[in-house]
């Protein structure tokens, strides 16, 4: 408070009192006054401000003037955590509002700020009950925004009690609402707060969609990308992807850097301790679990120590320094009775902890006392601790083979993947070889036809040699990332056939989603034949660029690809290689992915492909 007191001084104007004003001109000069001051954290000269305004409306009796005073207001309470102050004058805007007919953004950005309070008093059933309301209300008056921000607002109680089914429907509803609507600026944070919900729920596929529509957003920031690239790490290694989740750590961790976030930085660390405990990596985890400590106790941020600590614990236990694990573990223990106010139940359970142990006592005196008795009971006991002792042998014995079994079933599989590995590095290096043999070749011919052809067969095997080179390079050996493959091989195409005197733009819009050997290499040789097919034959004004346009998406059961370009009439051209080597390949490698080719336009190079994955093929199947 004492800060927050220090804040209203520094910027308070202390303006000399004015004649009330009485037109709506000044009054809303004054609101736009208070705006700029609330924009630069004046809050005190803000709130003075809109309260003259709100005076200048009251003497012209405008009620939808005062109701916009009113809920600026709210907002600047809401802006220095005021709650009691907020409810006041958000209530008094909706007030105002509702009672000229006045739904508008003044009167929902009230409501969605009194329930924000709501929110962070813990008090959930008024969110839900006021929020149900509120987005009727924004329905009747058509507004799909404040639609979209009651629903967001509204998904919070949900996720706030667990309820993560009705969090992530809410979540679903704003983004399809926020898409048919002009103001998508919501869309980015919408989708990663989705993320968040499927992320909980354990959706972890559906999670990485979302992260990958927030991604998309041509107005997220540095900070939203820290966000979202941490939230796609969750998701992949609740896949146990977890060379994928590690690439997208590092993503967030350097955008974390750049805007100094601690909180994020903690949520970042915490998921590499995950990743390093996964993989064995223990020695990492203990480090990371330094750096969270140190960077805890320097912002004083002390939420995430238990978990931490845990964290450490099972990092030890992996090593077998079992001493270390116990003492990390009744760390987090004692943080965790802290934080919840357990001291009175941790005496009772030492209390329950000595009573056992006497009462053991009195159990062994008492079995001591028999065995004197009774000479018989004794031998039955001891036959039975050797049967018993005999079984637990027998017992280890199997687990020891167990063991030793999965290490070798691990070993196997790290082999395998070493081997596929290398299987595609060869691959590229022998696809390599050909394309330098025809490139010898080339130098020797001077029939033009000749040479095409040959240039062709070289780009295609290229294209294949690309598939094989991603595999070995990346962490990924079944599946490559379609968005840079694709990038990477339209600029390979570019530098075979583009012509030193006419510029070639693409224009592109590829989803970055892994996709499987067995279609990637029919879809590339698709795009190389189709993409030859426009610097060929594409007939272009002089002086303009070669524009071609390639989007991928997906559709139901399915995806699909356009593709054109800006050329003039190709008809001829198709008609006269009907059947040629390319029309060919391109219709036998869509057979192949049980797709449909066809051209949208006989007078332009505009064509349509749908294919499925290799997934989808053997459900079809």
């Amino acid at each position: 408070m004492l800060l927050i007191s220090l804040l209203f001084s520094a910027c308070s104007e202390n303006p000399k009192p004015n004649k009330a004003p009485i037109n709506i001109q000044e009054a809303n000069r004054l609101f736009s006054r208070a705006e700029k001051l609330g924009s630069e954290n004046c809050f005190d000269s803000s709130i003075y401000y809109y309260r003259l305004g709100i005076n200048a409306a009251t003497d012209i009796k405008n009620k939808k003037l005062r109701g916009e005073g009113y809920s600026g207001i709210a907002d600047a309470f809401n802006s220095v955590g005021n709650c009691d102050s907020v409810m006041h004058f958000a209530q008094m805007a909706m007030d105002d509002l509702k009672s000229i007919g006045q739904l508008h953004d003044a009167y929902f950005l009230a409501a969605t700020i009194q329930m924000h309070c709501y929110l962070l008093k813990g008090n959930y059933p008024p969110i839900i009950q006021s929020g149900l309301l509120y987005f009727d209300e924004a329905k009747a008056a058509n507004d799909t925004g404040n639609m979209a921000r009651v629903s967001t607002t509204l998904s919070e109680a949900y996720f706030a009690i667990s309820d993560f089914e009705k969090t992530i429907k809410l979540r679903n509803q704003a983004v399809a609402l926020l898409k048919n609507s002009q103001d998508k600026s919501l869309l980015k944070d919408i989708y990663t707060q989705l993320a968040v919900a499927y992320n909980e729920n354990e959706q972890y596929d559906s999670a990485i969609i979302a992260c990958y529509h927030a991604l998309q957003s041509p107005q997220r920031t540095t900070s939203d990308d820290a966000y979202t690239y941490d939230f796609l790490a969750d998701a992949y290694l609740g896949l146990r992807k977890n060379d994928s989740a590690l690439r997208y750590l590092d993503l967030s961790k350097r955008a974390t850097l750049e805007i100094s976030d601690p909180i994020n930085m903690l949520n970042i660390l915490s998921s590499y301790v995950v990743y390093y405990n996964s993989t064995k990596q223990f020695s990492q985890a203990i480090t990371a679990t330094d750096s969270a400590f140190a960077l805890s106790e320097r912002h004083q941020i002390m939420a995430l120590l238990p978990a931490f600590w845990k964290m450490r614990s099972t990092a030890f236990e992996g090593l077998n320094d079992f001493k270390n694990a116990l003492i990390a573990e009744r760390i987090a223990d004692s943080l965790n009775r802290r934080n919840s106010g357990e001291e009175a139940q941790q005496k009772m359970v030492e209390l329950d902890k000595k009573y056992q142990a006497a009462d053991k006592e009195n159990t062994i005196r008492h079995l001591t006392k028999e065995a004197q008795l009774n000479q018989k009971l004794t031998q039955s006991i001891a036959t039975v601790l050797v049967v018993t002792m005999l079984f637990l042998i027998a017992g280890g014995w199997q687990y020891y083979r167990q063991r030793k079994a999965k290490r070798v079933i691990i070993h196997q599989a790290e082999k395998v993947q070493f081997l596929m590995k290398e299987i595609h590095h060869r691959v590229k290096n022998n696809l390599q070889v050909v394309s330098s043999l025809i490139n010898l070749q080339l130098r020797s011919v001077h029939d033009p036809n000749v040479h095409d052809i040959l240039v062709d067969t070289q780009t295609r095997i290229q294209s294949i040699g690309l598939i094989h080179q991603r595999l070995y390079q990346t962490g990924e050996i079944e599946q490559v990332n379609l968005h840079l493959y694709f990038t990477q091989l339209l600029e390979s195409l570019k530098v075979v056939y583009q012509n030193p005197n006419q510029k070639a733009k693409y224009l592109l819009s590829i989803p970055a989603i892994l996709l499987d050997l067995d279609t990637a290499i029919p879809l590339a040789l698709v795009l190389t034949e189709l993409v030859s097919n426009s610097f060929k034959h594409a007939k272009i004004e002089c002086g303009n660029p070669i524009e071609i346009s390639i989007s991928i998406h997906a559709i139901t059961d399915a995806f699909q690809l356009d593709y054109g370009d800006n050329g003039k009439p190709i008809s001829d051209i198709v008609d006269k290689n009907e059947n040629s080597v390319g029309l060919t390949i391109v219709k036998l490698m869509t057979k192949q992915m049980s797709g449909q080719f066809v051209q949208l336009n006989p007078a332009r190079a505009i064509y349509k492909l749908t294919f499925k994955l290799k997934e989808q093929r053997k459900r079809n199947e």
